[in-house]
């Protein structure tokens, strides 16, 4: 039985010794107390301490031993609190450190008890290891001699030097003088080898080098530093005489003269006020040159020939005449010439500032452009202008020469249309845009009611009035028609202007004689009225002259898409144009032979009468009279006009009412406005009907003369 637990005891035991401890550490107290088993004794006691002694008592906190729980002298104990490990014995007082193991790197450091941090171990004696002071930082190690601990100097600053002492520690000391060191690199001052210091030279030398390559100095004579220098007499340099003293002896910079044996001086070309300029006189930078400046330049550069003059500063022409360019600037629209009466200085003559003569004689002259003569200046007498119109042109207008105010003098129009706009522009007789030397004058009345003088306006540049697409001026597609082109007065500034002068039931007139008000195209596409003057910017009460008209015909006209495609003419306003609401023609026919009428329906009667209207703009008005009789009582006779047939009636109608009284005779009479939109032969008739359909009326009875009129008025 005591053998198996004996057993079980050491089964226990090497149990317990598998089973990994935090700290190998126990107590060595003998148990007092019992009964107890093998296997407790090993287990709880024996083994702990074995194990503890093996593993160095380790662990975070220091062993404690019963009963008094204090160490053992000369015990062990691997403090593991941190790592690495510190190893300490007890010394019975204290547990001193005698080393560290680092459980990572695998590295033993031993620790010197009473060391100093800083210092340097050594051998006090064989065997004995002990520590030095504290070591200043970069420091120098000197020994302290045999067991004595090593000293320590301060340590050197930059380019400082160690000097060593029989008698004491060595000193740190920067070396100045003749010599230095910087970054590890001695140096000799600059000049602190004298002349004392160098070898002795040979009389009357001086140090060089006289070979072709590098070398250490040697003593050279005076033909030796010649030949190296290339300053051989007679060969690379001039022998001495009084004349290279003249040249050292020279303080200033020029051009250098000889002005005698020996003597010397500088010069400088200069150049005078004006004429000639002079660039480096005194030689420094190049030779001295001369050039022609100022006045003598420009005569110089003259290439052709003739009179030179002075026309400005340093400027010179050459010519035969004074030219346009060398005179004065002018006044606008006078000439050079005088009027004084006697020798005088030419004047700016202004025409409209001349003496008025109110009465002209034949016999005085006038000046006239003869555009026969490829426009020769010439004169014509009064008498010669205001007859005969034997003058080719004035002011740009051929024909017979006029004084009439209502004249348009050398003024025309051209029209153009682009993306359904229409574009009207003033031009001179040429056919170009007006300009100064060829202005559209034309004479206003004043824009005053009051005062009935006239003045000229003349435009001298391209004007043009647009009439937009989309604006039909009251024109209606498919009809022939006219509009006029007149020319306001702003304030004296010239401005086109258009109106359509047929209105509804009627003619808008063109009265030159009264002033006018205008409204502003747009440019929108909304001028639409038919007797509305319409201009770019508009005008108030301003003076205006016809200046003519343009018209279209019916064929493919769309109101507000202007083309010229069906344009008929454009007609510049003069002699035998007629103003809007004049005549153009007019015929008529009388007729005695009457027609007997019983229908309700219009039927012609003998008065009828054809015309052809010279323009499909314009209007036709018709008038007839004659004397109806009714056949019976209270049927009512009725005349009416009529264009071709019965289905194109128009006007006024003429009526006899018989009522109960039996027969009667009553005059009638019947007039009206047609547009037949033809220039095609155009017959217009007198129609009857009789209101019953039945009773027969009588137009020209009895023989009674009747009569028909037919107009054509301008639209």
């Amino acid at each position: 039985m005591k053998l198996q637990r004996l057993l079980g005891a050491i089964g226990a035991v090497v149990m317990s010794v598998s089973t990994a401890l935090a700290a190998e550490q126990s107590s060595y107290v003998t148990p007092g107390a019992g009964p107890m088993s093998m296997a407790t004794l090993v287990t709880s006691h024996l083994n702990p301490a074995l194990r503890a002694i093996a593993a160095c008592h380790n662990g975070s906190s220091a062993p404690a031993n019963g009963p008094g729980s204090a160490p053992l002298a000369f015990q062990f104990w691997c403090d593991t609190t941190a790592n690495p490990a510190i190893v300490k014995m007890y010394d019975g007082a204290s547990w001193v450190a005698i080393g560290a193991l680092n459980t990572t790197t695998h590295a033993w450091s031993p620790y010197l008890t009473g060391g100093t941090s800083g210092g340097v171990p050594y051998f006090a004696s064989a065997g004995v290891m002990a520590s030095s002071a504290a070591l200043a930082q970069n420091g120098f190690v000197v020994g302290g001699g045999a067991g004595a601990a090593p000293a320590s100097i301060a340590a050197c600053s930059d380019d400082q030097v160690a000097f060593g002492r029989s008698s004491n520690t060595p000193l740190c000391m920067t070396v100045s003088g003749d010599i230095t060191f910087a970054s590890g690199v001695s140096a000799i001052g600059a000049g602190k080898v004298t002349n004392a210091q160098l070898a002795t030279m040979a009389a009357n030398t001086t140090k060089c080098n006289a070979t072709a390559g590098a070398a250490n100095p040697t003593d050279c004579n005076g033909a030796t530093m010649r030949s190296n220098l290339g300053l051989v007499v007679g060969t690379n340099v001039e022998a001495w005489d009084s004349d290279l003293d003249c040249l050292a002896a020279l303080a200033t910079s020029g051009v250098v003269v000889r002005t005698g044996s020996g003597a010397c001086a500088t010069r400088t070309v200069t150049a005078p006020a004006a004429g000639i300029s002079i660039s480096n006189g005194d030689g420094i930078a190049g030779n001295p040159t001369l050039a022609l400046a100022n006045d003598l330049a420009a005569l110089e550069g003259l290439s052709g020939t003739g009179i030179a003059r002075r026309i400005a500063p340093d400027t010179w022409s050459v010519g035969t005449a004074v030219a346009n360019s060398e005179l004065a600037t002018m006044a606008a629209y006078t000439f050079k010439g005088n009027n004084s009466g006697s020798a005088a200085t030419p004047t700016d003559i202004d025409i409209a500032a001349l003496t008025t003569k109110p009465s002209p004689a034949a016999g005085d002259y006038v000046i006239l452009s003869d555009q026969a003569a490829a426009g020769a200046w010439k004169k014509a007498t009064v008498g010669s202008v205001s007859s005969a119109g034997s003058v080719a042109s004035i002011n740009g207008a051929t024909g017979s020469v006029t004084t009439d105010l209502s004249a348009l003098q050398n003024c025309s129009m051209a029209v153009s249309a682009a993306s359904g706009a229409l574009t009207i522009s003033l031009k001179d007789a040429a056919g170009s845009d007006p300009s100064v030397g060829s202005p559209c004058v034309a004479n206003f009345r004043s824009a005053t009611g009051t005062t009935g003088t006239y003045a000229p306006l003349s435009v001298t540049a391209a004007t043009s009035l647009v009439v937009s697409s989309g604006s039909t001026l009251g024109v209606t597609s498919s009809t022939a028609f006219r509009i006029w082109v007149v020319g306001f007065n702003d304030g004296g500034t010239f401005r086109l202007g258009v109106v359509n002068c047929a209105v509804s039931g009627g003619i808008s007139p063109l009265t030159e004689h009264i002033p006018a008000s205008s409204t502003a195209e747009g440019g929108a596409g909304a001028a639409d009225n038919a007797g509305v003057f319409y201009t770019g910017t508009a005008v108030t009460s301003k003076a205006y002259r016809i200046l003519g008209y343009i018209e279209w015909s019916a064929t493919g006209l769309t109101a507000g898409t202007w083309t010229t495609t069906n344009l008929l003419y454009v007609q510049s306003f003069g002699p035998g144009v007629r103003l809007p609401g004049e005549r153009v023609q007019r015929v008529s026919m009388t007729s005695t032979s009457g027609a007997s009428i019983s229908s309700s329906t219009f039927t012609v009667t003998n008065l009828t009468k054809a015309i052809t209207p010279t323009s499909a703009a314009n209007p036709i008005r018709v008038f007839a009279s004659a004397g109806i009789l009714a056949g019976g009582s209270a049927t009512v006779a009725i005349v009416q006009l009529g264009r071709n047939s019965n289905a194109n009636m128009f006007g006024s109608f003429g009526v006899a009412n018989i009522s109960n009284t039996g027969s009667v005779y009553s005059s009638a009479n019947a007039v009206g406005y047609d547009l037949p939109n033809s220039t095609s032969s155009t017959t217009y008739s007198l129609y009857g009907k009789s209101s019953d359909n039945a009773t027969s009326i009588s137009v020209l009875p009895n023989s009674y003369q009747g009569m028909i009129e037919v107009e054509e008025i301008m639209g």
